[in-house]
C-alpha cells in the first residue's frame, strides 16, 4: 500500500443514452473528463485506480446488454425483406366514360379480343383466364375494343395500374399484395 499526498487528477465520467427513433435503437456513449482538486490527506492510489475502471466496464456491459434485450423485443422490423413476389389473379374491371353497346378485350401482346359480357352488378369484368389471356403473360396492359351506343368506336391498348391492398405481412418497407385499379376507357 502506497500512501502519498494526492496531486490533482483527471477523472473520467461516462454518460450512456438509449434512443428509439422510427423502429431503430441507438446507444450513445459520452466521455467527460473531470479534474479533481488536490487533497491534503493521504490517498490509497492502488485502490483508486483499480475500482473505477472495473466499475465503468461493468456499467458499460450492463447498458449494452439492456439495449440488446430491448432491441430483441422490438423484433417487428425485419433486417431484410423476404424474396416473395405477389401476383394478382382477379378480374380486370373496365370503366367506360359513356355506356358501351359492345365490348371485346384481351391481355397479352398480339392477342385476339373476345366478347366481354356485363356482370349482374353492371360491371365490365375481364377474367385473367382463356379466352382473354393465355399464360404465361405478365398482365400490365389490356387491349380493349368497344362500340358506344352513339356509334363511336375504340380499339386501344391501355395500361393497368395497381394499388396496395394495405396488407404488409413482413413490414411496410417490404411491400405486400396488390390489386388492379379499374381501367378507365374513354371514347374520345
Amino acid at each position: 500500500m502506497t500512501s502519498s499526498y494526492a496531486q490533482p487528477k483527471i477523472r473520467t465520467t461516462y454518460s450512456f443514452q438509449l434512443e428509439s427513433k422510427r423502429d431503430r435503437l441507438s446507444l450513445k456513449a459520452r466521455v467527460f473528463p473531470v479534474i479533481e482538486p488536490a487533497r491534503d490527506h493521504p490517498v490509497n492510489e492502488d485502490y483508486a485506480h483499480t475500482m473505477k475502471p472495473r466499475g465503468v466496464f461493468l456499467l458499460a456491459i450492463a447498458v449494452i446488454a439492456t439495449a440488446g434485450a430491448f432491441a430483441g423485443m422490438l423484433g417487428s422490423v425485419p433486417r431484410a425483406c423476404p424474396a416473395i413476389g405477389y401476383a394478382y389473379v382477379g378480374d380486370v374491371e373496365l370503366s367506360f366514360s359513356i355506356p358501351p353497346a359492345s365490348v371485346a378485350a384481351c391481355m397479352g401482346e398480339g392477342c385476339i379480343p373476345e366478347q366481354v359480357r356485363k356482370n349482374p352488378e353492371g360491371k365490365w369484368l375481364v377474367p385473367q383466364s382463356p379466352p382473354y389471356l393465355y399464360p404465361p403473360v405478365s398482365v400490365t396492359s389490356i387491349h380493349v375494343e368497344a362500340l358506344a351506343t352513339a356509334g363511336d368506336h375504340i380499339a386501344r391498348t391501355l395500361p393497368i395500374e395497381t394499388e396496395s391492398t394495405g396488407e404488409h405481412p413482413f413490414g411496410t418497407g417490404c411491400g405486400g399484395p396488390f390489386k388492379f385499379k379499374p381501367v378507365q376507357v374513354s371514347f374520345s
